[in-house]
């Protein structure tokens, strides 16, 4: 994957990358999703069955059929305990 100047952010091992922000690239690997920053470092290995970008510091992850929030750094915000998360109005 390149960026808009043809520079190589992220090596081609994933499956699929999708843009997430200015920041964050969603990248999946064998059914399972993960990020990667924008400068091409892993932040977390594909290891969610879901994963969705909140904002630019907040991520939405699916793990044992239970939700959670990752922050930007890849640290578990709230652990995989709920079984609904519900975004309301602008973050």
């Amino acid at each position: 994957f390149v960026d808009q100047f043809g520079k190589e952010i992220i090596k081609p091992t994933f499956d699929s990358v999708q843009l997430c922000n200015t920041y964050h690239y969603l990248v999946q690997e064998s059914e399972k999703w993960g990020i990667v920053s924008s400068k091409g470092s892993v932040i977390r290995y594909p290891a969610y069955k879901y994963l969705q970008c909140i904002d630019k510091d907040l991520f939405l992850f699916r793990l044992y059929n239970k939700y959670g929030l990752l922050s930007a750094d890849g640290k578990e915000v709230e652990s995989d305990v709920f079984d609904h998360i519900i975004k309301e109005g602008s973050i």
